[in-house]
């Protein structure tokens, strides 16, 4: 009998754990598909755009950033567990070129405090970088 309450017990939890996680990946899916659509509405930065400081080279423009390269730009969202635990933390940047770029690095305080000088030459030159250090990977068929 107690073996029996064992495994009922473990197939339960089992149970309860999966739900939890589709629950997770559905609000995440969900985020992602909303983020990647605005992020292809976002036209190219305009030439006065400048970064907040000297020497830096992204610049916040409303609920989104730019990653002002020598050769190109990045348009940058991103969303933290502190906003929903249920969504955790997810990025997302779409390059000038139209690919899209996914990192599960949690930027806390946005992405101007995970970046440093010098400035990428390019998103190749970004992803160099930062690829490692944030995880970034790119979305197939972007």
């Amino acid at each position: 009998m107690l073996k029996r309450i064992a495994i009922w017990s473990a197939v339960a939890l089992f149970i309860l754990c999966l739900g939890a996680w589709a629950y997770r990946q559905t609000g995440q899916a969900a985020w992602i598909h909303g983020a990647t659509t605005a992020l292809r509405g976002y036209p190219a930065p305009s030439p006065d755009l400048k970064p907040m400081r000297d020497g830096e080279w992204v610049a916040i423009a409303g609920d989104h950033a730019y990653m002002l390269f020598t050769d190109g730009w990045a348009v940058f969202v991103a969303h933290t567990f502190h906003d929903s635990e249920r969504i955790g933390d997810v990025a997302l940047l779409r390059a000038s070129d139209g690919t899209l770029y996914i990192s599960h690095f949690h930027f806390c305080v946005g992405v101007t405090e995970y970046v440093g000088s010098p400035r990428p030459q390019n998103i190749q030159g970004f992803l160099q970088k930062y690829k490692d250090i944030h995880g970034w990977k790119r979305i197939p068929n972007s």
